[in-house]
């Protein structure tokens, strides 16, 4: 019974996290957090590995919009019982 909005809670919180690491805010981002750190061990990271962290932020962001788009689609999907569960409504 509570799969289902656990399911929508995952969705949206990949998809908000969609929209703050979008690969055009990206950079922007990178920034405030370098500069709000300060110049500790992040800051060196950033300035040695920036296009390591670049590919990797935009990795997480096609997974996670990916991810995000087809939990909400199998959770809209799911609205008739299924034949395995002995026409129990809960979706997997």
């Amino acid at each position: 019974m509570l799969k289902k909005p656990i399911k929508n809670l995952c969705a949206y919180q990949l998809l908000g996290s969609v929209l703050v690491l979008c690969p055009c805010h990206l950079p922007l981002l990178l920034a405030l957090l370098a500069g709000g750190v300060g110049g500790g061990a992040f800051t060196s990271f950033l300035s040695q590995y920036m296009t390591l962290a670049l590919v990797v932020l935009t990795a997480y962001y096609l997974f996670a919009l990916w991810m995000g788009q087809r939990l909400l689609a199998r959770n809209t999907a799911c609205s008739t019982p299924h034949t395995r569960t002995g026409g129990r409504d809960d979706c997997y």
